[in-house]
């Protein structure tokens, strides 16, 4: 069984939120001049 050091959740949190967000077809580029 492997553990995650508490410090590192945000990031792994952002690393599944952008692969979320490309999959649904948006780029964070877009979402920046977008204002989102």
């Amino acid at each position: 069984m492997s553990f995650v050091y508490h410090g590192n959740y945000v990031k792994y949190f952002e690393m599944g939120r952008i692969d979320w967000l490309n999959k649904l077809g948006f780029s964070y580029k877009k979402m920046e001049e977008n204002g989102i």
